[in-house]
C-alpha cells in the first residue's frame, strides 16, 4: 500500500494503517530524537511516542502534503523536543543533572587505538554526543537534520519552521562553532 492510501486510512482512524506508518517512520524518528536529545532512552521514547500521538490525535490534520510525511513528522518531533527542553529548563536541576560526562579521549590501558572495536565505537559516539551537546539547540537541530537525517535545506527549513536562508545560516554557524571548539570538523 502506498503512503497516500495509508494516510487516508490513518486519517479515518484505521489502526493497522497507523501501525504501518509507525513502522515506516519510527526508526528514523528514533534516530532523530536520540541525536537531538543526546540519546537519553526514556526521553527519546517519550518524544517519539508523543510525536505519533500528536499526529494521530489530530487525524493528521496538520499534514497538508506540502512536504513529505517524513519531513512533517520530523517537524512535529522537533517541536516536541523543544517543548521538553523548555520544561527541563523551567525545572530546578535534580541530583543527576550535574553528573560528569566520560572523557572519551582518555585511552584505557591495554586498548589498541588502531583497532576499532566496540569500545572505540562507544567512545566515538560519546565524542559525537559531546560535540552536539556543546551547541545551542537551534544549531544542534540543524546539524542533526543535515548530517544525520540527510535533509535538504528546504526540508530543514520546513521542519524547523524557518526560512531556507535561516537554515543555511544556522548550519554555517554550527559548523564554524564545531571547527573552533573541536578542530578539523568539516
Amino acid at each position: 500500500m502506498n503512503e497516500e492510501e495509508l494516510l487516508a486510512l490513518a486519517r479515518r482512524g484505521d489502526n493497522a494503517a497507523r501501525t504501518e506508518l509507525v513502522m515506516r517512520h519510527g526508526r528514523r524518528l528514533f534516530g532523530l530524537a536520540a541525536a537531538l536529545l543526546g540519546g537519553a532512552d526514556a526521553d527519546v521514547n517519550d518524544v517519539v511516542q508523543e510525536t505519533f500521538l500528536a499526529a494521530f490525535d489530530g487525524g493528521l490534520k496538520g499534514f497538508k502534503g506540502d512536504a513529505s510525511l517524513a519531513t512533517w513528522l520530523g517537524g512535529v518531533l522537533v517541536n516536541r523536543v523543544r517543548k521538553l527542553r523548555r520544561y527541563r529548563h523551567s525545572r530546578p536541576a535534580g541530583p543527576l543533572d550535574g553528573v560528569e560526562r566520560h572523557d572519551a579521549r582518555r585511552q584505557p590501558a591495554g586498548d589498541d587505538p588502531a583497532s576499532p572495536g566496540p569500545a572505540t565505537q562507544v567512545e566515538q559516539r560519546i565524542d559525537v554526543a559531546t560535540m552536539l551537546d556543546s551547541l545551542p539547540p537551534e544549531y544542534r537541530e540543524v546539524i542533526v537534520l543535515r548530517e544525520w537525517q540527510q535533509m535538504s535545506y528546504t526540508e530543514i527549513a520546513s521542519v524547523l519552521g524557518v526560512p531556507e536562508r535561516t537554515a543555511e545560516t544556522r548550519l554555517t554557524r554550527a559548523r564554524r562553532m564545531l571547527r573552533r571548539r573541536f578542530g578539523g570538523y568539516g
